[in-house]
């Protein structure tokens, strides 16, 4: 099945198998609202399996406010060429929503503007899944290929468990960690720019256990 309009759970329930969704102009999946919508914040739960999720211009999925779950696993996910928006993404878990996002493939989450570079404070990027002050429990373990960044880990402190990702081809980052501490990586392969630990707010610390990166620039 191949649905061209956004699907948008709020205070709902549903679990998708075996689906289709492309060429979505803003969100495939929007799960939940956040709180700085005046309507916000809303529940949803959603889990999502063996999914292809193309050719979308700004998220593949995006999950938003504290109680909301997302379940996403063993699907693809690619965002069109030459997307319109600064910063499109994959997957994105916000505003204390938890998230197990694992066995996908995400790709593809290149921000072709002029205003997007490795410039990770002044300029945009697109990342493959990106994690921002979600719940704890929240984990990601993926094959997260050919974006701007890879993984993007925000405001949380110990918020995620991110393990057994591959990270490769991604043209600026490999993984971000930003104004967070005890982020966990196992077994974390790189082979692009690496990893970049960031701090703007507050201190950043990373903890790396048994990672391999090469072919560095």
């Amino acid at each position: 099945m191949d649905w061209s309009w956004s699907m948008r759970l709020n205070m709902q329930t549903i679990n998708i198998d075996n689906f289709a969704v492309s060429d979505c102009t803003f969100d495939a999946f929007r799960v939940g609202v956040p709180s700085f919508i005046s309507n916000g914040p809303q529940v949803g739960h959603a889990a999502i399996t063996r999914t292809d999720i193309d050719d979308y211009q700004f998220s593949g999925v995006e999950t938003f406010a504290d109680g909301t779950r997302l379940t996403i696993t063993m699907s693809n996910i690619n965002a069109a060429e030459n997307a319109i928006i600064l910063s499109p993404a994959g997957v994105v878990s916000v505003d204390g929503a938890k998230s197990i996002i694992t066995q996908n493939k995400v790709t593809g989450n290149i921000c072709s503007l002029s205003l997007c570079d490795p410039d990770y404070v002044n300029q945009f990027q697109g990342f493959g899944i990106l994690v921002n002050s979600s719940a704890h429990g929240t984990i990601v373990s993926n094959k997260v290929l050919n974006n701007d960044a890879g993984i993007g880990v925000v405001e949380g402190s110990g918020c995620c468990k991110i393990s057994n990702n591959v990270l490769d081809n991604n043209r600026f980052f490999g993984l971000v960690i930003q104004d967070t501490k005890q982020v966990q990586q196992i077994r974390f392969q790189v082979e692009e720019l690496g990893v970049a630990a960031i701090s703007l707010e507050t201190n950043t610390f990373a903890k790396l256990i048994n990672d391999k990166i090469k072919n560095t620039e």
